[in-house]
């Protein structure tokens, strides 16, 4: 199995993507079961350099999919720390109130 590296350098060789460096970059991109932002990068770089050549269609399908893929990572982890931090709140908010009441001192 090459790598990603291999197969981005055999994808610039000839500015096209095939459809069997589209599938092993498929199978490598996802073999973390994620896109991290350093795939994501690479795939915009690759798309960038071989845009308006023939490349396989399944390249397009890929593109779409593992940048989607990508920016619904990033939105998950987003939510999950602003649920994080307004579930912090409220229980800080609510512990709070059931503290009992001082009196003053002054």
């Amino acid at each position: 199995m090459s790598t990603i590296s291999e197969i981005k350098k055999s994808i610039l060789a000839d500015d096209v993507i095939d459809d069997v460096e589209a599938k092993q970059l498929r199978v490598l991109l996802y073999a973390e079961g994620k896109i991290d932002k350093e795939e994501a990068e690479l795939l915009f770089a690759l798309n960038n350099a071989v845009l308006g050549k023939d490349n396989h269609h399944s390249w397009e399908t890929l593109f779409i999919e593992a940048i989607r893929s990508s920016l619904l990572k990033i939105k998950l982890h987003q939510a999950k720390l602003t649920m994080k931090k307004k579930n912090g709140f409220s229980l800080k908010y609510k512990a709070m109130e059931s503290w009992p009441k001082q009196k003053r001192l002054c």
